[in-house]
């Protein structure tokens, strides 16, 4: 037997040498465990080599080279071999031994005679189908029993406890939306299941059954799907009495640069565009949760009322609002940050004439109340946040 090994290890050695033309890295060699119970080494990278050892999850192996078809060359206590890089991983494999009921939770799931897609299935499980998890390890496979009989299954297709299809109460037939965004839509009645999407606010769906455990049967593009009642309210997305409000009559201007213009008076209904500072609107609704609603250039639409003032815009040259006061002055500074908006007008809201580096110097020419700077660069005139100056 010895005689047999060290000649397989003699034609290992030849290989190396030939495969070596075919290595994707020849990188520092680092330490691996090989993760899967009855792992093949080989004297040659491919299936079509002679074994020369069979190896058990947890072995520690030293990884050589990588082959540009996906086996690696190791050494084990020394000697060389080649094993396939899905078998082996930077960490070791734990298994945790465990022991609880629990069903399968989607449709043909295969049981394997080891926990790899590239072992054989020995059975294929119907959604429902109990087992007993007897292992969990941290490859994400676990270790089941199957009428008694072991294999493993993907940790993912397995939920604790026991399979269950609540009754339905009733049968009915009308439309809501969804009224919160990233709802799931399951594959069955209780959140043990998978999700077959996450839905966005305002997603239509017919209701055709009503659950004892709170979830409701719906079709969604005439597929079937299931979800939780609290977050599906009747009636079409748009017709949602979602808060109350006042009719009123004034006009009134955007305050902020980038103000949402939207479909209905909440952030989670879609914009129709961003609004420019000092755009003019005619206010026609106050909202009880903030909201106002507005009509520009003939268009509905809502705008969050923090971003609305009432009057008329008004500003005086390089877009400066009345009300802030200012003190001329003429005085050298420097930037004291790195990358300092250099701004056509005292606020972010403006757009940015040159990003200026620390230590650039400048000509501070005018201060103002909101705590800007008015301020000459290389010749050209702009502003600057006052907390980014040193005189």
């Amino acid at each position: 037997m010895r005689k047999k090994l060290f000649r397989s290890l003699s034609i290992v050695l030849v290989v190396v040498i030939l495969m070596s033309a075919f290595a994707i890295s020849a990188s520092a060699e680092y330490i691996a465990y090989v993760n899967t119970d009855g792992t093949v080494a080989r004297s040659g990278a491919g299936p079509g080599y002679p074994i020369i050892a069979v190896l058990n999850s947890g072995t520690k192996v030293t990884v050589a080279e990588t082959y540009i078809n996906g086996w690696d060359l190791v050494y084990i206590d020394g000697n060389p071999a080649y094993v396939e890089g899905l078998y082996i991983s930077e960490a070791p494999l734990t298994i945790t031994k465990t022991y609880f009921a629990a069903f399968v939770n989607t449709n043909n799931v295969n049981v394997r005679c080891a926990p790899s897609t590239a072992y054989a299935t020995i059975a294929t499980l119907p959604k429902g189908k109990d087992v007993i998890v007897v292992e969990e390890m941290s490859s994400g496979w676990c270790g089941v029993l199957v009428d008694g009989l072991p294999g493993f299954i993907y940790g993912a297709y397995v939920t604790p406890g026991s399979y269950y299809v609540p009754t339905v109460v009733n049968a009915v037939n009308y439309t809501a939306f969804v009224n919160t965004n990233g709802v799931n839509i399951r594959v069955a009645p209780s959140s043990d299941y998978p999700s077959m999407a996450t839905l966005p606010f305002g997603t239509e769906v017919n209701v055709v059954q009503e659950y004892a455990n709170g979830y409701f049967g719906v079709l969604l593009g005439g597929n079937p799907g299931f979800i939780y009642g609290s977050y599906l309210t009747p009636g079409n997305y748009y017709d949602a009495p979602v808060v109350s409000v006042t009719a009123v009559n004034y006009d009134g201007y955007i305050n902020t640069t980038g103000a949402e213009f939207r479909v209905a008076p909440n952030t989670a209904y879609a914009s129709m565009m961003p609004l420019p500072r000092g755009l003019a609107v005619k206010v026609v609704e106050e909202t009880s949760n903030g909201w106002c609603g507005v009509w520009i250039n003939g268009v509905p639409g809502y705008v969050y009322g923090a971003y609305v003032s009432a009057g008329t815009y008004v500003e005086e040259p390089m877009g400066i609002d009345v009300g802030i006061t200012h003190n001329p002055v003429s005085y050298s500074a420097t930037i004291n940050t790195p990358s300092v908006a250099f701004r056509y007008a005292p606020s972010t809201a403006y757009a940015v004439i040159a990003y200026l580096p620390a230590g650039t110097p400048i000509l501070v020419v005018d201060e103002l109340s909101n705590g800007w700077i008015g301020a000459i660069c290389n010749g050209v005139p702009g502003f600057v946040y006052g907390a980014y100056v040193t005189p």
